[in-house]
């Protein structure tokens, strides 16, 4: 199977990705404008060559998309609101779906991404936004984004390739001053 980029964030795997200015939590509990207002953005510092977009020092890809989640009414034919579930299992105690209903866009916002709090019961609710791409093998990906600061979720950019070939890179909401890298086993142990 083709590596499958996902991204729980908000985000889009595809090569010399420039994604940038991103802003995922809700309105109410922080001020979103003023932290936007002090964001940097990103360059991949990418050239196209005629036949593929060079970034120096990475390599050459067949294709580059960016994206502004900040000024956004709509998702972009490249992306897709995830909508299946996830079962429980030995691993998992909580089964959880994806619902696009928590993903907000529009209204002069930077796109939000929800997970209501308190909950207790199967499935839990969430939110994901993935790519239409199921073919990407290699990516360079540059994104600038907002954690919320309110505890009890992980923000987090996904590929995978199958089952036993995963790798993630996730911020803990309530402790976004630290990035985790990490490959995922199937069965942990």
């Amino acid at each position: 199977m083709p590596l499958r980029n996902i991204f729980s964030l908000l985000f889009v795997t595809i090569v010399t990705a420039t994604l940038s200015e991103a802003t995922p939590g809700y309105p109410d509990r922080f001020d979103s404008d003023s932290r936007l207002a002090a964001r940097s953005t990103t360059d991949a510092n990418e050239t196209f060559d005629g036949c593929s977009y060079q970034v120096e020092g990475v390599g050459a890809f067949n294709y580059h998309l960016a994206f502004d989640f900040t000024t956004m009414d709509t998702l972009p034919d490249e992306l897709i609101a995830s909508t299946y579930e996830v079962g429980s299992g030995p691993y998992a105690p909580y089964s959880h779906i994806f619902n696009p209903s928590n993903i907000v866009l529009g209204s002069g916002q930077p796109m939000q991404m929800i997970v209501p709090g308190g909950q207790t019961a199967d499935p839990l609710e969430t939110c994901q936004v993935v790519t239409r791409y199921d073919d990407v093998l290699y990516a360079s990906v540059r994104t600038v984004a907002q954690a919320s600061p309110v505890n009890g979720t992980v923000h987090g950019f996904f590929m995978y390739m199958n089952d036993t070939q995963e790798t993630d890179i996730e911020i803990r909401t309530g402790d976004p001053n630290h990035v985790h890298f990490t490959n995922q086993q199937t069965h942990p142990g």
